[in-house]
């Protein structure tokens, strides 16, 4: 990445399809999805950002940040976190291996879940084999961001 630093990155405008697709094959190899928005563009998405969770610069700021206070983030909370179903659950720990967060941990008859570290970001629950984990909105949670409910709000 440093090495590409101030080079032209040959950014084109792609159509909603094709930023799906590009989305569904990143997070597929296990690429976490991020949108950064911009000001200027009147707070409609700048960049979206499909980066791999071990060199994310913003997820190493927000690890670094933590360590002097653990509520020091750059990383804004989807809303969601992640309801289990232990009964068919096998505990092969792929969910854990490939959690962001180290939200879960998983042994060979425990499985457990740290829901204030998750961000619900989705990742555990695609690439779960045994489909034994979902997504649900938490309450508890930042509201999520949608951006058509915001389009329609008055104001």
């Amino acid at each position: 990445w440093l090495d590409r630093c101030g080079e032209k990155y040959h950014a084109r405008k792609i159509s909603p399809e094709e930023a799906l697709d590009l989305i569904r094959r990143l997070r597929r190899t296990g690429h976490l999805t991020q949108a950064f928005f911009k000001v200027a563009t009147g707070g409609t998405t700048g960049v979206i950002c499909n980066c791999r969770p071990d060199t994310c610069v913003s997820l190493q700021a927000t690890r670094f940040a933590r360590r002097f206070d653990p509520g020091l983030t750059m990383n804004a909370d989807s809303g969601y976190a992640v309801k289990h179903n232990d009964v068919d659950c096998k505990h092969c720990g792929t969910c854990a291996r490939i959690c962001p967060f180290t939200a879960i941990r998983v042994t060979e008859k425990t499985w457990t879940y740290d829901r204030a570290t998750c961000l619900g970001c989705g990742l555990c629950t695609e690439h779960c084999p045994d489909q034994t984990l979902t997504l649900y909105r938490d309450t508890a949670k930042t509201v999520p961001l949608d951006l058509d409910a915001l389009r329609a709000a008055p104001g």
